[in-house]
C-alpha cells in the first residue's frame, strides 16, 4: 500500500505541474492533485478534503467558557494558513502597493540602477542586486511573503530600466538560502538549527562563510547564464515576460515629474526593517511602514483617493496570492498524512554516513515544498548522526539546513505566491525558481559534503 501510496504523490506533483502550466486555477489544481493522493492512499477523498486539507479544527476545554483563555483551538491545512497569515498578507500588499502609488518604488529603482552603470551588463547587475536585496531583508528575519510584495515593485522597475528579462526576478529568492547559511542570520531555518541541535546563531563560522560564498558567486554565474541565454532566445529583455505585469490592473508608479526624493523614498522602506531588527512584531513594523511612506509622501498620492485605491489593490493581490499558498500548503499536509511519504524518508535515510541524513532533508523538502517545515522532524537523527560520526552538531547543522535546497518544488507556496504576483506563465517562473535555489544549492551542498566526509570539517 505504501509503494501504491508513492505512485499517488508522485501522479499528483505531475499533475499539479502540467494543470499550472496549462493555467488552471491553482485552488482547483491543488483540490484535484489531493484527489489523487487520496485514491492512490487509500483514504477517503471527501474526509481528507474537509478534514486534512481544510484543516482539522479541535477545540478543547469547557463551552461555553467562562473566559475567552479557557478555550483552546487548532487549526491546520488551508484554514490554518488563512487564519495565520491574512494580516500579514494584507499588510504587506498594501504597504507595497502604498510604495507604488507615491512613486517610491521608482525612486528606489532609479537610485539602484545607477549601480548598473558600471558594468557591461546591466540586466546582470540587476539581477545581482535583486539577489541581495532579498538576502539582506532574509537575514534579519523578515518573512519571504513581505519580502516579495516588498521588493516586486522596486524589482520591476529596476528590471523595465536594464531590460532585463522579467522572469529573472525570481533569482531574487536565491537571497533567501544565502541568508540561511550566513553566521548571525535570524532567517527561520538558522534560528531553528539554534534551538534543534543546541549551537549558537554562528555555528560553524568558517564553514558557513565559505558555503556562503560558493552558493552565491553560483547563483550570479548562473544568472549571467540565464541572461545570455533569454536574450538570445527572444532578442529582448523585459519584454515578453513582462507584458502581462504591465497589462494587469495596478496603481501608478508616478511620473518622473513628481516621484519623492530619495530620503522619502528610502525611509519608508528602511521603517520595517528597523522595527524589527528592534524586535517589534512584523504586523506593528509594515504598519509602521504605512503610515511612515503616508506622512513623508502624503502630497504624492492625489488625497484620499490615491491612498483608497492603493488599499483596494493591495487587499485584491494579497488574498488572491494567500489563497494561492493555503492550498499549496493544505495539499502537503495531505502528502504528509500517507503512507507512501514516510516510506520515502525512511528509505533515503538508510545511506551510509552523513549522506542518509542529507538525502532525507532532501527528499522532505521536495515534498513539503519548504525550505524549513522540514527541519523538526530532523533534529533526533540529526544529533545521533553527530555523535555516531564524530562531527560536531555546529557542522551537521549546516548541512542539514542546505540539504532543504530541494525545497523549490512547483508546488512551494513561495515560488506560487511570486508567480502570482509577477504574472509571469507557470512554466517559466517555476523552471527559473528551480534554476536560481536549486542548482547552485545541490553543487554547494555536494561540494561540502565530500569536504566534512573528508574531516576537513568536524
Amino acid at each position: 500500500m505504501a509503494v501504491l501510496s508513492i505512485v499517488g504523490i508522485v501522479a499528483a506533483v505531475a499533475l499539479l505541474v502540467v494543470m499550472a502550466f496549462k493555467g488552471f486555477n491553482i485552488v482547483f489544481t491543488s483540490i484535484v492533485a489531493t484527489i489523487v493522493i487520496c485514491v492512490f492512499s487509500a483514504l477517503n477523498p471527501l474526509t481528507a478534503l474537509k478534514g486534512i486539507y481544510m484543516g482539522v479544527i479541535s477545540v478543547t476545554g469547557a463551552f461555553p467558557a467562562e473566559s475567552a483563555a479557557d478555550v483552546k483551538t487548532a487549526v491546520g491545512g488551508f484554514s490554518g494558513l488563512i487564519r495565520s497569515y491574512l494580516l500579514l498578507f494584507v499588510l504587506s500588499g498594501v504597504f507595497g502597493k502604498f510604495m507604488a502609488q507615491c512613486g517610491a518604488v521608482k525612486t528606489l529603482a532609479n537610485l539602484l540602477s545607477k549601480l548598473t552603470k558600471f558594468s557591461k551588463s546591466p540586466a546582470h547587475i540587476s539581477v545581482c542586486i535583486m539577489v541581495f536585496l532579498y538576502f539582506i531583508l532574509s537575514y534579519i528575519g523578515i518573512n519571504g511573503f513581505v519580502t516579495v510584495f516588498t521588493l516586486l515593485g522596486i524589482g520591476n522597475e529596476l528590471f523595465k530600466k536594464t531590460d532585463c528579462p522579467w522572469e529573472l526576478y525570481f533569482y531574487g529568492s536565491a537571497g533567501i538560502m544565502g541568508a540561511a547559511l550566513l553566521p548571525g542570520s535570524l532567517y527561520t531555518s538558522n534560528v531553528m538549527a539554534n534551538d534543534g541541535m543546541g549551537v549558537g546563531s554562528a555555528a560553524a563560522p568558517l564553514l558557513s562563510i565559505l558555503m556562503f560564498v560558493v552558493y552565491m558567486a553560483l547563483v550570479f554565474i548562473l544568472a549571467k547564464i540565464d541572461i545570455v541565454r533569454l536574450t538570445k532566445k527572444n532578442g529582448g529583455g523585459y519584454l515578453p515576460t513582462g507584458a502581462d505585469y504591465d497589462a494587469a490592473p495596478s496603481v501608478a508608479t508616478g511620473s518622473d515629474e513628481r516621484i519623492p526624493g530619495a530620503l522619502a523614498a528610502i525611509i519608508p522602506m528602511l521603517t520595517p526593517i528597523i522595527c524589527i531588527v528592534f524586535q517589534l512584531d512584523v504586523l506593528l513594523a509594515l504598519t509602521a511602514g504605512i503610515l511612515v511612506c503616508i506622512v513623508f509622501n502624503f502630497n504624492k498620492f492625489n488625497g484620499l483617493t490615491g491612498m483608497k485605491k492603493a488599499v483596494s489593490e493591495g487587499f485584491a493581490v494579497s488574498v488572491t496570492a494567500l489563497a494561492n499558498v493555503a492550498a499549496m500548503t493544505a495539499l502537503v499536509s495531505v502528502m504528509r498524512a500517507t503512507s507512501g511519504y514516510q516510506l520515502i524518508i525512511d528509505v533515503f535515510g538508510r545511506a551510509p554516513g552523513l549522506w542518509g541524513l542529507v538525502l532525507t532533508g532532501l527528499m522532505t523538502g521536495a515534498i513539503v515544498g519548504s525550505q524549513s517545515s522540514f527541519l523538526p522532524s530532523m533534529w533526533p537523527d540529526a544529533l545521533a548522526k553527530a555523535s555516531e560520526l564524530g562531527i560536531s552538531n555546529a557542522v551537521v547543522s549546516r548541512m542539514v539546513i542546505l540539504s532543504g535546497t530541494a525545497y523549490c518544488t512547483p508546488h512551494n507556496s513561495g515560488n506560487v505566491n511570486a508567480i502570482t504576483l509577477t504574472k509571469v506563465k507557470f512554466t517559466k517562473g517555476a523552471m527559473c525558481y528551480i534554476r536560481a535555489n536549486f542548482i547552485p544549492g545541490i553543487i554547494t551542498l555536494i561540494l561540502f559534503m565530500l569536504l566534512v566526509q573528508a574531516k576537513v570539517f568536524i
